[in-house]
């Protein structure tokens, strides 16, 4: 039996992100267009490369970009009044 996102399929379905394919005690996730997450018992072979997935779109397309540090400025003691 195959289940995706936890109903059982019995015919040719479209897979899409976020979607979770079970059969037996595997649980393939597919996470982005070509990221897939592969869980299951016990050990098995596969000729897939194992990579990271970045932590976000910026990582992604520049991988080696570092934001710089913010600047924390303190706040100004003076009152300030308006007159209209």
């Amino acid at each position: 039996k195959i289940y995706l996102n936890g109903e059982e399929v019995s015919a040719s379905v479209s897979v899409q992100n976020g979607d979770e394919i079970a059969f037996g005690l595997n649980i393939l996730r597919i996470i982005e267009d070509d990221l897939l997450e592969i869980e299951g018992f016990g050990q098995y072979d596969t000729s897939l490369e194992n990579i990271l997935k970045p932590s976000s779109e910026t990582k992604n397309k520049y991988p080696q970009y570092r934001r710089p540090p913010r600047m924390i400025y303190d706040l100004p003691d003076e009152k300030i009044s308006f007159s209209f």
